[in-house]
């Protein structure tokens, strides 16, 4: 240990060693390395230190802060797990991590606990040693008048039509009811907002996380998504940063064929490219020159022998 005989054992043929100090280690830091001495007495260079901790002590009991039964918080010693019975039966039902550096920690029951419900409370340290126990009592009429951070929405998932998945902020979708879901303080009422309108609440689970889908679809065009959060105390956030969405649910050239794509038809000449036999031999250029946006991808099906499909994209211009 350091520079410490701890003791000497001897490699078998195999040149296998165990060792076990007959002292006991004291609490704190230790460098431990081995050195070799064969029979002639030379002695090999000190192996790589392995360094290691010796704690024994029980960790002081966590601290857990007055609450109104719909977040329990506190704090412990950093790194340390807290296990939190809340129905008298002596097992823990809830269980998180204190912060490696504050020693911070909360955690939100699945629902709010009931008044004058018991709260029992133990820090385990990373090395096994538990400490005695703490507990409070819920009190629902507490004042909690500090608002939730601000939510998110992290994901708007599109799940009809031709083009599925994730839809990312400034884009279109065919979906009229699409998935949204991000993260907010756990257990808190999440509302959400296109513009000014509120499209329905959610409530956050436990860590955190919140789904919702509109019941009513929403409307062709452009749509500004925000949500807030609201606690148990009535304590609203902020609004999160908006999601831009545009809902486009008309086919190109308008509903029913109005106003479909035209196709202008030329005879074909020395610089067309990819042309068409469309009758009698002739080959012919298929240009489009109405009823299309920039961007479009428009099929032409050619209906003859060979039933030839092609497939083009239309120009910005």
């Amino acid at each position: 240990d350091g520079s410490t005989v701890l003791g000497t054992t001897e490699a078998d043929g195999s040149g296998n060693w165990t060792f076990t100090p007959p002292d006991p280690l004291a609490e704190g830091n230790y460098s431990l390395t081995v050195t070799a001495t064969d029979p002639a007495g030379n002695v090999s260079a000190p192996s790589p230190a392995f360094e290691l901790i010796v704690d024994i002590s029980a960790p002081d009991a966590p601290v857990i802060n007055p609450t109104d039964g719909s977040v329990i918080s506190g704090a412990a010693e950093p790194g340390s797990t807290i296990e939190l019975d809340v129905d008298g039966d002596g097992s823990p039902d809830l269980t998180t991590t204190a912060d490696e550096t504050t020693g911070d920690w909360s955690v939100a029951p699945d629902a709010p606990l009931a008044n004058d419900t018991v709260v029992t409370a133990t820090a385990t340290d990373p090395a096994g040693n538990t400490s005695s126990q703490a507990t409070t009592t819920v009190d629902t009429s507490l004042n909690d008048t500090q608002p939730p951070a601000a939510p998110t929405i992290s994901d708007v998932v599109d799940s009809e039509g031709d083009v599925t998945g994730p839809v990312s902020n400034g884009d279109s979708t065919d979906d009229t009811t699409p998935t949204l879901s991000g993260s907010a303080e756990a257990g808190s009422t999440v509302a959400i907002f296109d513009g000014d309108t509120e499209l329905g609440t959610v409530e956050a689970n436990g860590s955190g996380t919140w789904t919702f889908t509109p019941t009513d679809p929403l409307a062709e065009g452009s749509h500004s998504l925000t949500v807030t959060a609201t606690d148990a105390a009535d304590n609203t956030s902020d609004p999160s940063e908006a999601f831009e969405l545009s809902v486009d649910t008309t086919s190109p050239g308008g509903d029913a064929g109005t106003d479909a794509p035209t196709l202008a038809i030329a005879e074909a000449s020395d610089n067309i490219v990819n042309a068409a036999e469309l009758s009698d031999g002739v080959q012919t250029s298929v240009g489009l020159t109405a009823g299309t946006q920039a961007g479009d991808t428009i099929t032409l099906q050619i209906d003859n022998a060979d039933d030839v499909t092609y497939t083009v994209t239309a120009d910005d211009a």
